[in-house]
């Protein structure tokens, strides 16, 4: 029964075009049955319900469906042949439910699954798109258009809306500009999970770790922010706003709040106006842990050492505090009770703070112990005695270790006896035969150039320490 229909059908096209030929090429039509659409042959155009085909095939029907090809096999696949013969078809099919599309001298090059997945390249896509391969998209504004973008990936609620998925151990995305391969760059997710940018083919210029740490030229940051190189922080203020810090650290809790690491044997920073880095300050972190500030690119003007020591214009200081250079100041309140000078002594052995000391004549710049009364070599005292630690000390450079320092002037603990009477506050003091003593003196006139001070404190009997206020006359 199908071959008869088949010829049946075949007859009839046969039929109208003899006589589309009889009536000199004007359209000639047949019906077959009321219920089937018109057949027509017109200047070698068929036409299947119209009058007047525009193509070779021109098939016009009331319902959606215009055509139906149907193959009793799984698959039905449609061939289009252009003058190039089969060496350029492209091939349009069912594939068992699957729409793909296949060209000459290749596979599949794009499915389309029935759940609406996808894919060029790849038979089976694993989502709404599946591209096995690159891809490059290119877009032509007109003239005087908005620039809108090349691809634009949009949804309504929020969440990811893309995925990139390589199938080896390292995943990336490259952008490139009309600059070629020298102006690209390479976004990457790498073995470790790790996210790397990568400028120019170069290194990686910016990485970020699993854990958050953020590395500039680090590939493996130890910090936050872990910045291998040079870093500049610039803010520019709108006219009238308040100056505000450029670089603002805070925390909530107490602590540090920030960290410079350097790799090397010390760690500076440097401050200076734009432009003029040669008069900047610079604060280093020295190699021995010391501190050193230095001014327009000079010498160290301020130093703290490893050991908590503070020089100012001197790298090394030998004291808390010292100072190369003038010091000047308002009011300067000293916690101690003298001011004296360290001096060499010749009975450097027995020599005890509080001891009377006078010039030795022998050793020009020396003290020696005082062991006469109302001698007028007197020099002083040394420092220290009774608790009364030393205020000022007149120090100079080339003075030895195994000095002594000889107070001069204030208050001082003094050795005294009372071999020339009992002392009392108010009583000028002298020197007394018992070496390293001082005595009251009652021979006013033997005691010009020899007095050594005024006692602040009394003394009854034998020896001992007597407060005194030291004024050399």
């Amino acid at each position: 029964m199908q071959h008869f229909q088949f010829y049946k059908r075949l007859l009839t096209l046969c039929l109208l075009l003899g006589m589309t030929v009889l009536l000199g090429g004007q359209p000639a039509m047949v019906v077959a049955q009321s219920n089937c659409l018109p057949l027509c042959i017109a200047n070698g155009n068929v036409g299947i319900g119209t009058l007047t085909p525009a193509l070779p095939l021109h098939v016009v029907a009331a319902s959606n469906a215009v055509a139906v090809l149907e193959s009793t096999s799984p698959n039905s696949v449609l061939r289009l042949l252009n003058s190039g013969g089969e060496n350029n078809f492209v091939q349009l099919g069912n594939l068992s439910g699957r729409f793909g599309v296949r060209v000459a001298g290749g596979g599949e090059v794009f499915n389309i699954l029935p759940n609406g997945f996808v894919g060029i390249n790849t038979l089976e896509p694993n989502a709404t798109l599946d591209v096995a391969g690159n891809i490059a998209i290119a877009n032509t504004f007109p003239s005087g258009s908005p620039g809108l973008p090349t691809l634009n990936v949009s949804q309504e609620a929020s969440g990811h809306i893309a995925r990139f998925v390589s199938k080896g151990t390292s995943a990336g995305l490259f952008l490139q500009n009309q600059g070629g391969e020298s102006h690209r760059v390479e976004l990457f997710n790498q073995p470790e999970g790790r996210f790397a940018v990568i400028v120019g083919g170069g290194n990686e210029a910016l990485s970020v770790t699993r854990n958050g740490f953020v590395g500039i030229n680090r590939l493996v940051p130890d910090a936050t922010l872990d910045v291998a190189g040079n870093m500049i922080i610039a803010n520019t203020f709108p006219s009238g706003s308040p100056a505000l810090p450029t670089l603002n650290v805070s925390q909530e809790a107490g602590g540090l709040v920030g960290r410079f690491v350097s790799k090397g044997t010390s760690a500076g920073l440097l401050l200076h106006a734009r432009g003029a880095a040669s008069e900047g300050v610079v604060l280093t972190n020295q190699p021995d842990g010391g501190f050193s500030v230095l001014i327009a690119g000079g010498t160290p003007a301020f130093n703290i050492t490893g050991g908590g020591l503070v020089g100012i214009n001197t790298t090394e200081p030998h004291a808390e505090l010292e100072v190369n250079g003038t010091t000047s100041t308002r009011v300067l309140q000293i916690t101690g009770g003298d001011l004296a000078e360290p001096f060499e002594i010749a009975e450097a052995d027995t020599i005890q703070p509080g001891m009377v000391v006078a010039i030795d004549p022998d050793n020009p710049g020396q003290m020696r112990l005082a062991n006469t009364t109302y001698d007028r070599t007197v020099a002083g005292v040394i420092s220290g005695a009774g608790g009364i630690e030393l205020g000022v000390l007149m120090y100079k450079d080339g003075a030895g270790e195994d000095t002594h320092p000889v107070a001069l002037t204030g208050r001082v603990y003094v050795f005294a006896d009372v071999s020339n009477g009992a002392i009392v506050p108010g009583d000028l003091l002298t020197t007394s035969a018992t070496p390293g003593h001082a005595m009251k003196v009652t021979d006013y006139e033997r005691a010009q150039g020899a007095i050594l001070g005024k006692a602040m404190s009394k003394l009854e009997k034998g020896t001992g320490l007597v407060l005194m206020l030291v004024t050399l006359q």
